[in-house]
């Protein structure tokens, strides 16, 4: 079995006219945001051996906080360039590449992508859109990432800043 946790980034500043849009930090909403779904995951005995993120600053920020509340070694965040920019099929292929020792993973990126990965796992083309902070929790039988396909995942939680009671 493995377990994959797709989240996208908290709540950024606003886009800018300067063209920067990788250093776009968390604003105030998502500092609250990030460290509040990671001490969901964590209440939920939930552990991860990898967290994969985009080295955009507002995705480095989210990964951080969900490594902070989850205890994941520093070494075990990294970052892959392709998240920032990448299509689902790019995304599908760093989950394939994920090592068959490691067996639950969190990735954090950026939408339309994770939005459209979650759905083409789950096979829901009509999944919709997943908001700021959303984590989604997929399970799938296999034994080794490279197995990882389209539809052969279940979607076992969804969870959105929003469905947390304050």
């Amino acid at each position: 079995m493995r377990r994959l946790i797709i989240a996208r980034h908290a709540h950024a500043e606003p886009e800018r006219t300067d063209g920067s849009d990788f250093e776009r930090r968390l604003d105030p909403r998502g500092l609250v945001e990030a460290p509040r779904m990671a001490r969901e995951l964590a209440s939920r005995g939930t552990t991860l051996h990898r967290i994969i993120a985009s080295p955009a600053a507002r995705t480095l920020a989210t990964a951080r906080a969900f490594a902070e509340a989850l205890d994941v070694a520093t070494e075990n965040l990294v970052t892959d360039a392709r998240i920032y920019s990448g299509d689902v099929a790019t995304l599908e292929s760093i989950v394939r590449a994920i090592e068959p020792t490691v067996t639950d993973v969190l990735l954090v990126g950026h939408n339309p992508t994770v939005s459209r990965l979650v759905g083409r796992l789950i096979g829901d083309s009509d999944f919709g859109d997943v908001v700021p902070a959303t984590v989604c929790v997929l399970e799938a039988p296999i034994e080794d990432w490279r197995d990882a396909a389209p539809g052969l995942f279940d979607l076992t939680l969804r969870r959105a800043p929003a469905d947390l009671a304050d």
